[in-house]
């Protein structure tokens, strides 16, 4: 798999790259160009639920502080609140028909056993649905950790491999 492009200030703080003076503010401009300088609006259906509300203020502050906050990351953003909600409750589901689960076991006397096993295999199905439901929402999620530095692996490919020199601290590189 071949990595991805790094940024100018990664190339800079490297100092191994072949680029001429006119190549990196030719980069630099076209980077400046991808962010729209407007934060990041939440959607009214992420405004609505609370949980994924929560998310949002939360990623919304933790990418104001990596400089990311950009309206640019809006929709992936939101969607990825609303799939972080609609998991939410669909754990909630699952531990509920469990709690039905638990109940049909408290009640084991009051019914005959085959309705009884009846009415605990279709809680099982209903379980196992809802398993299958999670699964497919948290593998969505991961793949948007995954391309919005969300994930430590992410996080890593943007940080330079060799560190700087003793002399040369981040304030030479950029200043």
């Amino acid at each position: 798999m071949p990595t991805p492009p790094k940024s100018v200030d990664i190339i800079k703080f490297e100092k191994k790259s072949h680029r001429t003076k006119k190549e990196y503010e030719h980069r630099e401009k076209a980077e400046k160009e991808l962010y729209t300088g407007e934060a990041m609006r939440e959607k009214d259906k992420v405004k609505s639920d609370p949980v994924a509300h929560k998310e949002f203020m939360r990623l919304r502050r933790l990418f104001a502080k990596i400089g990311k906050d950009d309206g640019l990351h809006e929709n992936i953003i939101n969607r990825y609140c609303e799939l972080y909600a609609e998991s939410f409750e669909l754990v909630e589901r699952k531990n509920a028909i469990v709690g039905m689960l638990d109940e049909l076991d408290e009640r084991g006397g009051e019914m005959d056993f085959t309705e009884s096993l009846r009415n605990r295999l279709r809680l099982y199905e209903q379980i196992g649905a809802a398993e299958r439901q999670l699964h497919a929402k948290r593998e969505m999620l991961l793949k948007i950790e995954k391309e919005c530095l969300m994930t430590t692996a992410a996080a890593m490919r943007a940080i330079p491999k060799q560190p700087p020199k003793a002399d040369e601290g981040l304030e030479t590189m950029f200043g």
